[in-house]
């Protein structure tokens, strides 16, 4: 059901071109398949996620999609390339305080 849900939020969001709202969503939807085992389809909106909450200036929830990003990308085995989206998103934190629990949240992240 989550995942219907979020998947519903998205497309509600993107027909009403609301890119923060849509960026929220894909990343809700990437994560309800990264739950479900489901590493592409979580990856890929993720990713998608990622683009919008960059364009739409909103830091801390950018890194939450570069986190679910990483995290599929391990596990698909790609371990070097995990650790280095692990480390774009702690260099783009540095020296900002305000995404300090974002920064924790990745580095705990399993």
């Amino acid at each position: 059901p989550a995942l219907a849900l979020a998947e519903r939020s998205a497309e509600l969001a993107r027909q009403c071109s609301d890119l923060p709202t849509l960026g929220w969503a894909l990343m809700l939807v990437g994560r309800a398949h990264a739950c479900l085992g489901n590493h592409l389809q979580a990856f890929e909106a993720a990713n998608e996620a990622y683009a919008l909450l960059s364009a739409g200036g909103d830091p801390a929830h950018r890194l939450w999609a570069l986190n679910i990003c990483s995290l599929m990308v391990w596990a698909g085995g790609d371990v070097d390339r995990a650790i280095e989206l692990l480390r774009n998103g702690l260099a783009a934190t540095a020296g900002r305080l305000e995404l300090s629990a974002s920064r924790s949240a990745m580095v705990r992240s399993p």
